[in-house]
């Protein structure tokens, strides 16, 4: 009954649910860095040079965009600003995602999670701040972590790992209520697309992957030719 209780509390996180597995079944993943080096100075300042190029190459090498004749806006679906937000929508967002701190938080988790009741109105102020300038100074802060990307790859290969954000509490908490309005005002007017499956409350890769499955058995059915392209 415990386990299954777990289990249940889990809901339908996959990433939660495998946590609870494999902590369960003492599964502890090792992460490696590499090891040419013992100076985590001149390590930092290797992993930053590499990820940060890396970017820069693919921004240089994506061609740059020319809409001359752009589409009119319908101005009924125009959004045009943030809405304030308020105690009980932010209490929402919190027990729906919960807490997650990062090192460059201020307080530790346990006393965060003690006296969020307590933080709840200074945290109102905060967002609501950030929404009606538009500004995200101070709070758009993370410690990138280096993953390796397979427990087989040599990890002196700076290329086989990939950077993991984990940023403070306070700009998730800001991201996430800007997600909450964007996604209201989208579903309100009728502008999601059906097709899209990333970046969307109910949707993954596994109900793109059942969309496919779908269509090529519909496909099959009426005997027509199917090509998948990646």
């Amino acid at each position: 009954q415990y386990f299954s209780r777990m289990l249940e509390n889990s809901g339908k996180n996959p990433r939660t649910l495998w946590k609870v597995v494999n902590k369960n079944l003492d599964r502890k993943q090792d992460k490696p860095l590499p090891d040419y080096t013992h100076n985590l100075e001149e390590l930092a300042t290797d992993f930053n040079s590499y990820f940060t190029g890396k970017i820069d190459k693919i921004r240089s090498s994506m061609p740059k965009a020319h809409t001359p004749n752009p589409e009119p806006i319908n101005q009924t679906t125009l959004w045009t600003n943030f809405e304030p937000t308020n105690m009980e929508e932010v209490q929402e967002i919190i027990n729906e995602s919960g807490i997650k701190c990062s090192p460059d938080d201020i307080l530790p988790l346990h006393l965060l999670k003690d006296n969020i009741s307590i933080l709840l109105p200074t945290l109102v102020d905060l967002i609501n701040s950030s929404l009606s300038t538009g500004s995200m100074e101070g709070v758009k802060l993370a410690d990138i972590i280096p993953l390796l990307k397979g427990s087989s790859l040599d990890p002196n290969n700076l290329k086989n790992f990939r950077p993991v954000s984990n940023l403070t509490f306070l700009g998730k908490l800001i991201e996430r209520v800007v997600l909450k309005q964007l996604t209201d005002h989208l579903n309100k007017n009728s502008l999601n697309c059906p097709e899209q499956s990333a970046y969307k409350k109910g949707h993954s890769t596994e109900t793109l992957l059942v969309r496919i499955w779908n269509d090529l058995l519909v496909a099959s059915e009426e005997k027509s030719a199917t090509v998948v392209m990646m």
